[in-house]
């Protein structure tokens, strides 16, 4: 089961809906954003944005929602803590990553985590 009461602050959503965790690709023209969120009634709709613009909003029941949380948290623990740090201080930044207020920023040289963002991306817009 969620728990999101102590990321109240990190709330930018004026509808009152909390992101749960966002994927934003810095290399596109559209800077597209992956998103999960929930709402005060403990709704959560998957949604793709483009510039800001909702281009979709799917609605998504707790067991889904729960698999695609869980999906995305290995990931970011993986990128954060387990996979190699980069040498190259330079960034290229390609993909910005947010969960629950803890924010990371993926460079374009690492190839690995980005096959692994592009994939996680694929499966939830082909599922949602």
């Amino acid at each position: 089961s969620f728990s999101y009461a102590e990321d109240k602050a990190f709330n930018t959503d004026l509808r009152g809906n909390k992101e749960v965790f966002s994927i934003k690709n810095l290399n596109s023209k559209d800077k597209r954003t992956y998103l999960l969120e929930t709402s005060v009634t403990g709704n959560f709709n998957f949604l793709t944005l483009e510039n800001k613009k909702v281009l979709s909003s799917q609605k998504v029941d707790s067991v889904a929602a729960q698999k695609l949380d869980d999906k995305f948290v290995d990931n970011f623990v993986s990128f954060k803590y387990m996979m190699k740090a980069r040498e190259n201080k330079k960034c290229t930044n390609s993909y910005f990553l947010k969960l629950r207020g803890e924010k990371l920023t993926i460079c374009s040289d690492e190839k690995k985590k980005i096959k692994m963002i592009k994939a996680m991306i694929a499966e939830f817009t082909t599922n949602y």
